[in-house]
């Protein structure tokens, strides 16, 4: 057996879809998908050694998102719910948080990046 790569503590954060969200739950790899391609989840992890072997700690899984963060959140019925009840704030609230998912790719991305370590959290 081999030793672990990292001798400390790991934290997984995974996104997992109820029932209430609205859609079918057998078609959840799908939904998962979805998130990530959208950007709304975002994939990474992050193993401080790699600093000392002059690799950004922090690696980056996802790509660049290729669908609309609307797209992926519409599925869901706790957003979908707005866009009936309040078009208007549903569609601001979907393009505001575009801005945000692609301004954190473009964060996390420049991080993956920086062997230096002159980006922080």
């Amino acid at each position: 057996m081999s030793p672990p790569a990292h001798s400390g503590p790991s934290l997984i954060i995974c996104y997992c879809p109820c029932i209430n969200h609205g859609f079918d739950l057998n078609s959840q790899l799908q939904h998962q998908k979805m998130a990530v391609d959208s950007g709304y989840w975002t994939l990474l992890r992050y193993n401080p050694a790699l600093a000392a072997e002059g690799k950004a700690p922090l690696v980056l899984d996802s790509k660049k998102p290729t669908i609309p963060v609307a797209e992926y959140i519409y599925t869901e019925n706790r957003y979908k719910q707005l866009t009936r009840n309040n078009p208007e704030v549903a569609r601001k609230l979907a393009d505001d948080l575009q801005k945000e998912v692609d301004a954190r790719y473009a964060f996390y991305d420049a991080m993956s990046k920086d062997t230096e370590g002159l980006i922080s959290l």
